[in-house]
């Protein structure tokens, strides 16, 4: 027959009996229904049920608890701990032990309130840290692309002394630099956010690979390394992001030739594995290097925001610390895996490995226009294009290069300048419409939907480009929704524009 015996604090004490009886629900009923609200009766009722009890002690021979919080009548909560566990080695006797632990709870919860509100500073810290250095690098841009403008300008300007030369082209390859860590800056704001999208376009892998290499060939040669690269592939023809696939390439591929002194190797091997499935490929990139290599406490922090390892800062060598972070995201985006080995003095090897799906129908590549044409072929005698652009710098930069090709150019300060311009023009006055996006009175999407739909003869027709610091993949969906043809990113490349305005001319 099964039995209870419960020993108060009062029976102790006051040496007296304790209290037996049969078990039924007296197991609940006189160790712990004084300690359950109401709302928990039924749940906890059923924890203590024979059966529910011994299935615990065996999936738990060392016995377990819980914790019942409860309402003592004036109004505070208080917590009560059930400690089950065998009373025997023959396992014949059930012990159950019950103590106040409201002073362990309650402390345990204001620790637990104060880590949440040191996470929520933590949280609102790091997003007002995002967006400053967003808004500031989105505005940095605009200077930039004055100071890259202005350089290119002089650099092709005739009757410059070779040490005036120098110190231009000193200029552009920082201002570059300049650019490549803001751009840096502006894509962890948007990981951060989860704003980073992937294209799903079609394009043939070799050729990327072909074309890159060739590019980076160069660079290995003016640095006196050997580059060493083979590529195994069984499908080509694939979708996905090449400009992403390139960008990983890039960042690794540049710290290889980087960290690498004259005379050192770098490597970079793509195989394609054993497909998974007949629509996916999976493909493995190696870039490796000769080079300085990292000291093993820096490898588990490689990829963190703004690391430097310390062979780096002791060497006074360039870089915001953001790359590889980039290249982790995007790499863990697309799916893939990213893994490093590396030892000082001997060399790093990094290994991506991404999917991409197979093209089953492979179109053509429109190789009508490249981007080996030199300016000097493009001539736009005779046409006139609207700049609808807010900063005058960028209104001096943009017009020099356009008249660079014979075009006149009309110069509008805001988007309702550039629309009250259009629509007062004569029809077909303007062959393009260059249009900036953040403006004051009305932005460049305002302006440009503005233009669509007013019933002007050419209000359909005119090839409206976005030319903006706003540079990202959202960025130009946006501009495509508001009716715009194509997006420039700033600073300008004036290649960039010309092959872009012939295209729609």
């Amino acid at each position: 027959m099964e039995e209870y015996t419960i020993y108060t604090r009062q029976s102790v004490l006051g040496n007296l009996p304790p209290e037996k009886g049969p078990c039924g629900d007296a197991i609940y009923n006189k160790g712990t229904a004084p300690y359950v609200r109401a709302s928990d009766t039924q749940t906890v009722a059923a924890c203590f049920e024979i059966g529910s009890i011994l299935s615990q002690l065996n999936q738990n021979p060392q016995g377990y608890d819980l914790t019942l919080p409860y309402d003592c009548g004036d109004g505070e909560l208080k917590h009560k701990q059930i400690n089950v566990l065998w009373g025997d080695e023959d396992h014949q006797t059930i012990c159950m032990l019950r103590c106040d632990v409201t002073h362990i709870v309650n402390a345990e919860q204001s620790q637990r309130q104060v880590l949440e509100n040191a996470l929520t500073l933590a949280q609102e810290a790091n997003r007002a840290k995002t967006e400053f250095l967003s808004a500031m690098s989105h505005d940095i841009r605009t200077p930039m692309n004055a100071i890259i403008g202005m350089t290119d300008l002089a650099l092709d300007t005739e009757g410059k002394s070779p040490e005036l030369t120098e110190y231009l082209g000193i200029i552009k390859n920082s201002s570059l630099h300049l650019l490549t860590l803001i751009n840096d800056i502006l894509d962890m704001s948007r990981i951060e956010k989860g704003q980073l999208t992937l294209e799903q376009t079609s394009f043939d892998l070799a050729t990327e690979i072909d074309n890159f290499c060739s590019r980076y060939q160069l660079l290995m040669d003016k640095k006196q390394l050997h580059f060493k690269h083979s590529v195994e592939l069984r499908h080509s023809s694939c979708i996905g992001d090449a400009a992403q696939l390139q960008r990983i390439w890039d960042n690794l591929l540049g710290n290889a030739c980087k960290f690498t002194p004259s005379g050192g190797t770098v490597g970079f091997e793509v195989r394609e594995l054993s497909p998974k499935s007949s629509k996916i490929g999976w493909y493995q990139f190696v870039i490796s290097d000769t080079g300085i290599g990292i000291d093993r406490d820096s490898l588990p922090m490689l990829f963190d925001p703004f690391y430097r390892s310390h062979s780096v800062i002791d060497k006074h060598i360039e870089g915001s610390g953001l790359g590889l972070s980039i290249v982790k995201n995007i790499v863990d985006y697309k799916g893939g895996t990213i893994t490093v080995a590396s030892s000082p003095g001997e060399g790093t090897t990094f290994t991506v490995t991404v999917p991409l799906h197979f093209d089953m129908e492979p179109g053509q590549q429109d190789e009508s226009l490249t981007g080996a044409a030199a300016a000097a072929n493009f001539d736009f005698s005779g046409l006139t294009f609207l700049l609808v652009e807010y900063h005058p710098i960028n209104q001096m930069v943009a017009e020099l290069i356009l008249e660079k090709t014979g075009a006149a150019v009309v110069i509008a300060a805001n988007g309702a300048d550039g629309v009250e311009k259009f629509t007062a023009a004569p029809p077909e006055t303007f062959a393009a419409i260059l249009m900036d996006i953040q403006m004051p009175v009305m932005n460049g999407y305002e302006a440009a939907l503005a233009i669509r739909a007013s019933r002007l003869p050419q209000s359909q027709s005119v090839p409206i480009i976005a030319m903006t610091a706003n540079a990202f993949a959202e960025d130009i969906k946006n501009s495509l929704a508001a009716g715009m043809n194509a997006h420039i990113a700033k600073p300008i490349d004036p290649q960039k524009l010309y092959e872009t305005l012939a295209e729609y001319l």
